[in-house]
Order: C-alpha cells, then sequence, then structure tokens
C-alpha cells in the first residue's frame, strides 16, 4: 500500500524554529541600545495603564491623572506604613490597584511569556521600548515584592496615561506559536506561570483563574457525557458543540490547562475533526511529552485520518510509555490495516498474553489467519472468541466465512444462522448462507435467503445475482434472467451481472443475446473463460450436458487462446 504521508510531520521543528525566530528577532530590535519590554496577549493599539483605562470614554484632554493618582494615594496613606509615593504605588499595582503605572520588565524573555500567556487565539505582541525615549517616566521600585522580583518590572509612568508604541519597535507573536513559545520558555530558561507568579497574591489570584477555567472544564465533561449518550445525531452534534466551546474558555483562562485541550481533542475525533484533535493534541506533547495516553489519542485521530504509519508511530510511542493489552491491539488493527499481517499478529498475540480475557484481539488475530489461510488456527481463535462473547455476531460470520471456504457448508450455515439469531437484520448472513445453501445444492432455502437479503437492502444487487444464479441452476432462467437484469439496473458497470446473463442466454439459445452480454462483460475486464470452466471442463463438455451446440464464433469466445489454435 502507497502511503501518503501526514503535511504536519516537520510541523513541530518548523514551528520551534519559527519560535526560535520571534526570539532572534526580539534581540535584534534591542542589539544597538537599552530597552525594556512589554508583553501583551493581544495588539490594544495603546498601552494604557490601568487608571487611564478608568476614564477611557473620558475627553483625554480634561483629565488630569497626575491629579487623580495624587489624591488616591493621600487616602490609601491611612492603611500604609508607607512615606515614599512610589512605594505607595508599587503596593497598590501589586495588589491589583489602579495606578498610572504600566508594567515593562528588562528581560524580554519574560515579556514574551505574557505576549503568550492568554488570549491564545489571537496574535500577541512584544514591545521593545528604548529607554532614552521615555527616560523621564521609568521608575524602578525599591525592595520589590517576590512576583515584582521575579518579573524583573520596572514601571513606567507617562502624564497621559498612555504610550504610543513605535510599530518598529513591536513584535508581533502569532497564536499558532504562543505555545511552542510557552514550551520553549518553560524548558529552556525556567520561565512559566510557577516562576512568575510566585506570592501569595499571585496564588490567590490562581485560584480564581483556577476556579474558572474548572468550572468551564466540568461543564465541558458534562455536555461531552451528553454528546455521548445523545440519541440522536442533532443533539450530539449540539452537546459536542457547546462542550468544545467550555474546554476553550477553559484554555483561555489556564493556557497550559492539559485535561481541556486533551478532551476538547477527543470531542473534536467524535465530530470528524481529526485535524483539530490533532493539534490539540500536538499542543499536550509540547507541554508535557509524558501525558498518560496522549499518543494513545492522538494515534486514533491519525486512524481517522487514514495515516496509518503516523497512527502506528504514536501507539509504539504509547507502548513504550505504558505498555497494556488495549494499545497492542490497536497498533496491530492499525498493522492489518496497513498490510503488514506479520507485526499484526505478534501484537494481536502480546494483547492476549497480557489479556487472556481480551475476546477482541482472538477475533482479529483469527481474521488474520484466515486471510493467510490458515483455517485451523483462524477457527481456534474465532471459537476461542465465541466463547468469551457468545453474543457477538461478526465472530460467527467470520467463522462461517472460514467454513464455507474450506466447503464445510453444514458448520457454515450453522454460524450464519446463528448471526440471523442475534441480529435478524443482517443481511449479509442471509447472502453468505444462502451461497452455502446454493452449493450444497439446495436451491430453495438458497432462494429463500437471497430474497431475504434483497427485502432488507433492495439495492444490494449481488444478491439479485446469487438469486438468478440459483434459479439458472433450479432451472427457473426466466427468473434468473429477471434477476440479472434488475442487477444490471442497479450498476451498469457490473460485468458479473452481464456474464451470467450471457450464459443464461446460451441455455435459452438467444445467440445474439448471449454474445452481446459476453462480449460486454469480456470488455469490462471479466474473465468470461474462467467463469464459464467453473460450471463446464470446455465448450464441448456444456454441448453433452445442455444437448445445445454452440454457434463458432460464440465457442470461440469460450475456448483459452491455445486449446483454438
Amino acid at each position: 500500500m502507497t502511503m501518503n504521508m501526514p503535511t504536519k510531520l516537520n510541523s513541530q521543528d518548523n514551528v520551534q524554529k519559527a519560535a526560535l525566530e520571534i526570539i532572534e528577532e526580539i534581540k535584534a530590535i534591542s542589539a544597538d541600545s537599552e530597552c525594556i519590554y512589554r508583553g501583551e496577549p493581544e495588539d490594544t493599539g495603546k498601552i494604557f495603564s490601568s487608571l487611564y483605562r478608568e476614564f477611557a470614554d473620558c475627553d483625554e484632554e480634561l483629565i488630569d491623572l497626575e491629579l487623580v493618582q495624587r489624591d488616591m494615594i493621600g487616602e490609601v496613606k491611612q492603611y500604609l506604613y508607607k512615606k515614599n509615593d512610589l512605594d505607595i504605588l508599587t503596593e497598590l499595582q501589586h495588589y491589583g490597584g489602579k495606578t498610572n503605572l504600566i508594567d515593562f520588565t528588562t528581560n524580554h524573555l519574560i515579556a514574551l511569556f505574557f505576549a503568550c500567556y492568554g488570549a491564545l487565539g489571537e496574535d500577541g505582541r512584544v514591545i521593545v521600548q528604548k529607554t532614552a525615549m521615555i527616560e523621564d517616566w521609568i521608575l524602578k521600585p525599591k525592595n520589590p515584592r517576590h512576583r515584582l522580583s521575579a518579573q524583573e518590572i520596572v514601571f513606567v509612568q507617562p502624564p497621559k496615561g498612555f504610550i504610543e508604541p513605535d510599530k518598529s519597535q513591536i513584535v508581533t507573536i502569532p497564536a499558532n506559536l504562543k505555545q511552542p513559545l510557552l514550551q520553549h520558555l518553560r524548558t529552556e530558561h525556567n520561565i512559566s506561570t510557577d516562576t512568575m507568579f510566585n506570592d501569595l497574591y499571585s496564588f490567590i489570584r490562581k485560584q480564581e483563574i483556577h476556579r474558572d477555567a474548572y468550572s468551564e472544564y466540568y461543564s465541558g465533561l458534562s455536555l461531552q457525557k451528553i454528546g455521548d449518550e445523545a440519541d440522536s445525531n442533532e443533539k450530539e452534534k449540539a452537546a459536542y458543540t457547546e462542550a468544545v466551546g467550555c474546554y476553550t474558555k477553559a484554555i483561555t483562562l489556564k493556557p497550559d490547562f492539559l485535561n481541556s485541550y486533551k478532551n476538547r481533542g477527543i470531542v473534536y475525533t467524535k465530530m470528524g475533526d481529526d485535524d483539530s484533535a490533532i493539534e490539540d493534541y500536538n499542543t499536550v506533547i509540547q507541554l508535557d511529552p509524558n501525558y498518560s495516553k496522549i499518543y494513545f489519542y492522538r494515534g486514533v485521530a491519525y486512524l481517522g485520518k487514514n495515516e496509518l504509519d503516523q497512527s502506528i508511530e504514536d501507539f509504539t510511542k504509547e507502548i513504550e510509555l505504558n505498555p497494556t493489552n488495549v494499545l497492542y491491539f490497536y497498533r496491530g488493527v492499525v498493522s492489518l490495516l496497513n498490510q503488514e499481517s506479520t507485526q499484526a499478529l505478534k501484537d494481536f498475540s502480546m494483547a492476549i498474553e497480557l489479556n487472556p480475557e481480551f475476546y477482541e484481539a482472538y477475533q482479529s488475530r483469527g481474521l488474520v489467519y484466515a486471510v493467510e489461510g490458515k483455517v485451523d488456527l483462524a477457527i481456534q481463535d474465532f471459537t476461542k472468541a465465541i466463547e468469551l462473547k457468545p453474543d457477538d455476531s461478526k465472530t460467527y460470520l467470520e467463522r462461517g466465512n472460514v467454513y464455507a471456504k474450506i466447503d464445510d457448508h453444514e458448520h457454515a450455515i450453522q454460524d450464519f444462522g446463528k448471526v440471523i439469531d442475534l441480529d435478524p437484520e443482517e443481511g449479509t448472513a442471509y447472502n453468505d448462507r444462502g451461497i452455502a445453501y446454493a452449493k450444497k445444492g439446495d436451491y430453495e432455502r438458497a432462494i429463500q435467503d437471497f430474497s431475504k437479503t434483497i427485502e432488507l437492502d433492495p439495492e444490494k444487487r449481488v444478491a439479485n445475482i446469487n438469486r438468478g444464479s440459483a434459479y439458472a441452476d433450479k432451472g427457473d432462467l426466466e427468473r434468473a434472467m429477471q434477476d440479472y437484469d434488475k442487477a444490471i439496473e442497479l450498476d451498469p458497470e457490473d460485468n458479473a451481472a452481464y456474464y451470467n446473463r450471457g450464459e443464461s442466454s446460451l441455455h435459452l439459445q438467444e445467440w445474439e443475446k448471449a454474445k452481446s452480454d459476453l462480449t460486454t462483460a469480456k470488455n469490462m475486464g471479466y474473465d468470461i473463460i474462467e467463469s464459464f470452466r467453473n460450471d463446464y471442463e470446455n465448450v464441448k463438455d456444456f454441448e453433452q450436458k445442455t444437448n445445445i451446440e454452440l454457434p463458432a464464433d460464440i465457442a470461440a469466445m469460450l475456448t483459452p487462446p491455445q486449446q483454438s489454435q
């Protein structure tokens, strides 16, 4: 099988490269002068102080922020034993109060962290600010608290409450690079939520964020369960769509919320959006390469995209981390689809070794043995699977097919009958049992089964062909021709139907019709000589058994070339 390798195979390397280029771009802009930095998760235009935002709807020409701030400092002095105005403002800023101070950092990597942390669906930005241009506005806190120290904070106090950043000094952070950059900062520079928010206030604030994030997460889980149990496609889709929305909100609040990415990926897979699922699983792997079962889930998504090599690779990785019977089973299934039967057999056998009661593994290994022609082993595995789960109709169907291949029609009929007992609407079992009856020469029962197949699925043309053959073998050529006509009506490209109708026309001595149908079947690639010899040794045998002499041109059509020379 020729596989089309997934276009995203190298995407992780490309993303990491792009992330590093972002860092180099920031460094290049600030290389020639002393700079400070500010990271913002989305582009808001001007850089505003929190105090300025309080008066954003007012005429800025009329606002005196310095006056507002002085009054505020005067009032707060009764609560703080600090005399220095900057110390008071620093304390207010620390506890989330509204001031005319704007946080900057002396560390470009910390600014990059804040540009990536939050608003994951939006582009962020890092503002590189040359200190010489705003030197009079820069304030450096004395004895900063833990968080300010960890974030290497300096304050900028613009008289009007905002700064107009120079566009040439802004580095845009594409939304799709935020997570890779956060992972890079965490692993390579020890910059993360744990190190950036390291004091009591931050802990309390994180508690609030975590509470809201987990509230959305558990709402998503509830909706996901509703979707799993829905009794209609419409209800399922609606619930899954809402679940995705909840998980997305949880991720917005807590960008490193691995469970939300994982479960959103699972829902995407159930909705048939395997690409989005894989993106979520990739994010989890970037944040935690050893996260439980994440390679399994991504392997399932790749299987949904029929990217079998990538699916096998993920199941293999998950097996390395946590070998279980289920993982070996899944890898075996994908290996079988990928025409790697030897590996599939090994995996199914390992799944059975880890769990001798794993009936699906016996069932699947039996399929491999059947394909390889190892009939006894196939029957043995199917029988074991039936012993473990006697109400699974699929196993009886597969064992019946193996019996049919070795012409053990009695056992085949019994197995197909058991399928019908368990699932009376399973048309394939009626069709297969009909074939077994026909091979035994019991054409009446064969016709009954083929008729039931057609009743259950009027579009199943193979049942018309099979019933037509049973009628023909029974000698009812008129009804046989009707079935062949119907099969051709259902599919004008069915070469077997043309051949069967052509052969029946031979018995009716309708030479032109016979020649036309046989020629059509041959032109469609059907081996009319081989099929004719399945019923008769040669033209002479046909003529002796039917007492019908074939015209020379038709006889030539049904004679192998070496015999006609």
